[in-house]
């Protein structure tokens, strides 16, 4: 798992593509590393478990029958929750938002998508990407993995916290 983890976007890409390692293997390491590092530092909101397994599988299937993929073919991917996601809560950190469920994805999420990538999660936000704590009334705060008594600032605080988890 190291590996995958540890390892550059444009590298994983090269893996998956030349069989080296599934998209459903690198899916499910980080899958297992959020459930892992989710639990101190608060960071992914929303998990689509499921659904990133089952399109992982599908990526996979695609590359054995040879069909044309994209650049970012099989590479996992969160976004922050005031960015909107097809069938997932978009909260926007705001109570009034708790049960928002979009029907569409916001663009930058259809073009990650139209290249390959697999959406993950949801991370936290301050309430509407406003604060300078990433804390809120729905989910709660996020804290800095590297000192769990500090938040991780700003309206990016969700995602920089995990992504520096690993």
């Amino acid at each position: 798992m190291n590996n995958i983890i540890g390892s550059s976007i444009t590298s994983l890409a090269r893996s998956i593509r030349k069989g080296h390692v599934s998209s459903q293997e690198v899916v499910s390491a980080f899958l297992e590393r959020i459930y892992e590092v989710n639990v101190q530092v608060n960071a992914v909101v929303q998990i689509a478990h499921d659904r990133a397994l089952s399109e992982s599988k599908i990526a996979d299937r695609k590359l054995r029958d040879g069909v044309e993929v994209g650049i970012l073919h099989g590479i996992p991917f969160t976004v922050k929750d005031n960015i909107e996601t097809k069938d997932l809560v978009c909260a926007c950190g705001t109570e009034g938002l708790a049960n928002n469920i979009p029907v569409s994805d916001a663009d930058v999420v259809s073009r990650m998508q139209d290249a390959g990538a697999i959406l993950l999660g949801k991370t936290n936000v301050p309430e509407l990407g406003m604060g300078y704590e990433t804390d809120n009334l729905v989910y709660g705060r996020t804290n800095n993995p590297y000192d769990l008594n500090r938040t991780s600032g700003g309206s990016s605080g969700g995602e920089s916290a995990i992504v520096a988890s690993g």
